[in-house]
């Protein structure tokens, strides 16, 4: 997960910045924050940014022009940018559970199955990326 600083974010917990066209958009002073709370010790963990409509015109942009470039990509390829996926999510799985389990106060078990789920789906999509 991309924590970064903010200028505007409280006793200097960082911030999960919004991700456009490949990285984070930069910060301003108006951004509104919301804190990213344990349920087990109802204290931030982290803040976020609420996206404006600009923003997420932007985001939008960005993803429909992403899209044009994917669907002119070859399933071979395809197929190999989604198990390159899998195979960062397998690396980091043990980090992936721990910000659940912070996030959500979910068991251990719960969030080490969740993220197999998530790789296990996009090896599935891979393998069948000749087939749609």
């Amino acid at each position: 997960m991309v924590l970064t600083p903010h200028p505007s974010a409280p006793d200097n917990h960082k911030v999960i910045p919004l991700w456009i066209n490949g990285s984070a958009y930069p910060f301003s002073n108006n951004d509104t924050l919301f804190p990213i709370t344990s349920s087990l010790s109802n204290k931030p963990l982290h803040y976020a940014i609420s996206s404006t409509a600009e923003t997420a015109s932007k985001a939008c942009d960005a993803a429909a022009t992403a899209f044009k470039t994917w669907r002119s990509t070859t399933p071979l390829h395809r197929r190999s940018l989604l198990l390159k996926a899998a195979d960062i999510i397998e690396a980091r799985s043990q980090a992936l559970a721990a910000s659940q389990i912070a996030e959500t106060s979910c068991p251990q078990r719960f969030a080490d199955k969740n993220v197999q789920l998530g790789i296990s789906t996009l090896r599935e999509v891979a393998a069948a990326t000749s087939e749609i």
